[in-house]
């Protein structure tokens, strides 16, 4: 039967698939100036859409991602069915009876019988007899009518899921409050998977989503739409919830993090739009936090890895791993450190006033000052002379950390010199290209057997930015060798 005859009528919300893409339909009719009717199409993603649903200049349906919308032909959808017309077709509607070989052994003798399929096609067919289901690559679209589905099979219903405990429904475009109609029957369920469903928030007060899942401690919500982490706020009262996965969003801030999420001791908010150090500090509002996530955000790949996690360890003092790698001792200590004098070296003591900048900028400062010491204050220039602003410094070149040097220099060095200088004049000496160099300060750890690799990673700051003295030294690193 081609399409153009086929009893099937694409509705609105309707999920379809074309050549492996999935998508919901959004229109069904004629189009100004084209012959026939077509379908609008919202895709999953939205990098197969063409438009948000416009034909010149007319527009026949929206998208919630502009541009991932088009038309198609019916030509081009295989035969869609309601899930109760699905179980039909795969319990109740065989054709001609076929029949199958059962061997059985009765002491010496082989008895073969043919057992028809009109025997099973009868026992499938009490649909409300049935226990298990399985319409994987049934080519359902669509749900049937509330209570329908009870009514065909009410052995399975209302009791059907009050012991499962994990569901996965990533990629099935179901809303936050399609889940919530769902979670009145999952009493039990303790990890629930949402991925890349478009969700946008989650629009259930806290109240109702702690009646909905009283047990849930996991909750996927990756690759959605998520853009602030107000929109969560219904889940801070969740008894149970000790991990949140919100990696691939467009999550932009933290500010609303408040009380509650009193057992969230798991989160990960990797690949979202975090482009602040302050933002971070809203964290420390989540009592439990012990494991932490941030790669691919705005503001890791502006600082570098390496500085980005000093920043963090220093920041959440509560913090046990982070990016998957634990923190010990000695790490948190010389990052607190190393934070406390460069942010010394951005606000200096100067006009008065600067403490609180300081506090400003970085909540801890006080108590990292009263555990380990005030920081190292910048130095102001005892001269204006040449010779009393050079610093006497040793610089080596290395393809590894831990390999050898291959040429080490001692140089003179200007401190009020911009990063990008000293690159240029190293760029000389070693053949390495500016923009392929990557320098490092040197310098021991409080324990006195590690050294710390300080990356000088702004080329607009000037070197004694980095507390850069004589009798330190400098490495250059190619970056194609790290």
């Amino acid at each position: 039967m081609s399409a153009d005859t086929d009893p099937y009528t694409p509705r609105l919300d309707d999920r379809v698939c074309v050549d492996s893409r999935l998508g919901t339909v959004r229109y069904y009719g004629p189009i100004a100036g084209l012959s026939g009717d077509w379908i609008g199409v919202e895709w999953d993603n939205p990098a197969w859409g063409k438009h948000s649903g416009e034909v010149d200049g007319h527009s026949y349906f929206t998208c919630r991602v502009p541009g991932s919308g088009s038309f198609i032909r019916r030509t081009k959808l295989t035969r869609r069915f309601s899930f109760l017309e699905a179980l039909r077709n795969r319990y109740t509607e065989f054709g001609v009876a076929e029949h199958d070989v059962k061997m059985t052994f009765d002491r010496s003798t082989t008895i073969i019988e043919t057992v028809g399929w009109d025997k099973i096609n009868k026992q499938q067919s009490q649909l409300d007899q049935l226990r298990i289901v399985g319409l994987d690559l049934q080519n359902i679209a669509r749900a049937d009518p509330a209570g329908e589905i009870a009514r065909v099979a009410p052995a399975s219903f209302p009791d059907a899921f009050v012991h499962l405990q994990q569901i996965g429904l990533t990629n099935t475009q179901m809303s936050w409050s399609q889940t919530c109609i769902l979670g009145r029957s999952l009493p039990q369920l303790t990890s629930l998977m949402l991925g890349g469903n478009g969700i946008t928030t989650l629009d259930t007060d806290a109240q109702t989503t702690c009646e909905l899942f009283p047990r849930l401690a996991t909750l996927s919500l990756d690759n959605n739409r998520l853009t602030q982490w107000d929109d969560i706020a219904c889940l801070a009262q969740l008894p149970c919830l000790s991990q949140l996965y919100l990696n691939d969003n467009q999550i932009c801030s933290l500010s609303g993090i408040g009380e509650g999420f009193a057992r969230l001791s798991h989160l990960y908010l990797q690949k979202n739009r975090l482009e602040s150090e302050a933002e971070f500090d809203h964290l420390h509002r989540l009592p439990a936090l012990h494991t932490l996530a941030l790669q691919e955000n705005p503001l890791t790949n502006r600082m570098g890895i390496e500085q980005f996690r000093i920043m963090i360890i220093a920041r959440l003092g509560h913090i046990v791993v982070y990016n998957g790698s634990k923190i010990d001792k000695t790490e948190r200590d010389n990052a607190e450190r190393y934070y406390l004098n460069r942010l010394a070296a951005e606000v200096p003591l100067e006009h008065g006033g600067e403490v609180e900048e300081r506090l400003r900028r970085f909540p801890r400062y006080s108590l990292l000052c009263e555990k380990h010491g005030p920081p190292n204050e910048p130095r102001p220039q005892a001269s204006n002379k040449l010779q009393d602003r050079l610093l006497n410094v040793t610089i080596a070149l290395q393809h590894a950390r831990d390999g050898e040097s291959i040429k080490v220099v001692n140089r003179r060095i200007l401190g009020a010199s911009l990063v990008r200088n000293l690159k240029n004049i190293l760029q000389r000496v070693f053949h390495v290209p500016a923009h392929q160099q990557r320098i490092y300060r040197l310098t021991k750890a409080s324990d006195e057997d590690t050294m710390l690799w300080i990356e000088l990673d702004n080329d607009m700051h000037e070197v004694r930015f980095y507390q850069i003295e004589s009798g330190d030294t400098l490495v250059v690193m190619p970056i194609h060798a790290e």
